[in-house]
């Protein structure tokens, strides 16, 4: 559990910036975190994809691809990795496939307010 005084902090934060987030958006970067808060990464020149540490390191930057503007709840969009390719999830198989975007399925999910 988070120290009181952090929770405290970011209740605070949350407070003064009107409980909101900026919703998000075509060509948005996003960053996504696994269960343990480790960033999902692509690395460049080969399909895998892990998540391997707990920093914002370039290759765990995604972009938002959509073509409707912004984006509502269950939505599918695309997400381009560090260097190119799209995030493609096929059952338990996340890669990224270096192909074009309309080869892959895209992403679908919904807001969470966990940070």
């Amino acid at each position: 559990a988070a120290p009181r005084g952090l929770v405290a902090r970011r209740a605070a934060k949350k407070k003064a910036a009107g409980g909101k987030a900026a919703q998000v958006k075509d060509g948005d970067v996003v960053f996504l975190k696994d269960r343990f808060g480790k960033y999902l990464n692509s690395e460049p020149g080969i399909d895998d994809v892990k998540a391997r540490a707990p920093l914002k390191a370039d290759r765990a930057a995604w972009t938002v691809v959509h073509e409707d503007g912004l984006l509502k709840a269950g939505d599918i969009i695309l997400l381009e990795g560090y260097r190119g390719g799209y995030l493609d999830v096929v059952g338990d198989v996340v890669q990224v496939k270096r192909t074009d975007k309309i080869r892959c399925a895209g992403v679908g999910g919904t807001k969470s307010s966990h940070p």
